[in-house]
C-alpha cells in the first residue's frame, strides 16, 4: 500500500491543534470534516454559529453569502482563484 503524501501534514496539523486548543475556551475552535453540501450547509444554517469564514469558489461563496444574510451572520469570504496577489498603488505594470 502506498503511503499517503499528505499524511504527515495532517498529523502536524492535529498536533498543533491540540497544543493551541488549551489556549482557547471550549468551543472556540472546532474542526469539522465532511463535504460542503451536507456538513458545510449545516454549519452555515445553524443558529448557534454567528460567524462564517470561507475560502473557495465564487459560486459557493455566493450561496454561503445568501444563507448567512438570511440570519444576518458576519461573514468573511475569500473567493476566486488559487493565486491571490496584492497590487500596490505604485505598480506600473499589470
Amino acid at each position: 500500500m502506498k503511503k499517503l503524501v499528505f499524511l504527515p501534514f495532517v498529523f502536524d496539523f492535529i498536533e498543533i491543534f491540540f497544543l493551541i486548543n488549551d489556549l482557547f475556551l471550549k468551543g472556540v475552535i472546532n474542526i469539522v470534516s465532511g463535504d460542503g453540501p451536507h456538513c458545510g450547509a449545516a454549519i452555515v444554517k445553524h443558529p448557534d454559529v454567528s460567524k462564517i469564514a470561507f475560502t473557495g469558489s465564487t459560486q459557493v461563496g455566493k450561496i454561503i453569502g445568501q444563507e448567512a444574510a438570511k440570519m444576518v451572520k458576519r461573514t468573511t469570504l475569500e473567493l476566486g482563484g488559487k493565486s491571490p496577489n496584492i497590487v500596490f498603488a505604485d505598480c506600473d505594470r499589470m
